[in-house]
C-alpha cells in the first residue's frame, strides 16, 4: 500500500523537523548542557 509508505515518509519528515526545531529552540533557551532528554 502506498499509503503506508507516505505515512512513514511524513512521520520521518515530522521527526526531523521536530529535532531541528528543538535544537533551534534550545539555542536561545536554557543552556543546561545535556538537556535534550525531553522529547
Amino acid at each position: 500500500m502506498i499509503q503506508c509508505f507516505v505515512y512513514s515518509l511524513g512521520l520521518a519528515a515530522l521527526t526531523v523537523a521536530a529535532e531541528t526545531l528543538m535544537k533551534s529552540n534550545d539555542h536561545h533557551g536554557h543552556q543546561g548542557g545535556s538537556d535534550g532528554s525531553h522529547h
